[in-house]
């Protein structure tokens, strides 16, 4: 119960840090999957803000279900394409590609 109650607790910590789109079907999955994705996604941000720096706009998630279910990290910013897809690109090398495969598959990252 307690792990369940530090979850939900960081789950509110993302909150702060991210817009939900769907918040119900978000705190759902999060709560589901575990500490350790919602783990990633504070990292997730942690590192999206270090790359893209006073760029961005905002960060949201969308939780997605049509083929497999995922989470989205959406990322926009003040940046043309090409510059956005660069940074995209360092945080693949820096961070993303390093990650899990399983963590990969529940979490896209992309920019608007």
């Amino acid at each position: 119960m307690d792990m369940d109650k530090n979850i939900y607790s960081k789950i509110s910590e993302l909150k702060k840090l991210y817009k939900f789109k769907n918040p119900e079907q978000i705190e759902s999955f999060l709560g589901g999957s575990g500490q350790h994705l919602v783990d990633v996604l504070f990292k997730a941000h942690n590192r999206i803000l270090k790359v893209f720096k006073d760029n961005v706009k905002s960060i949201q998630l969308e939780y997605e279900n049509d083929v497999i279910e995922c989470l989205f990290v959406v990322i926009e910013t003040r940046l043309k394409p090409k510059e956005n897809m660069l940074l995209l690109e360092q945080i693949d090398k820096d961070w993303w590609l390093k990650l899990d495969f399983k963590d990969k598959e529940r979490l896209i990252i992309f920019v608007r």
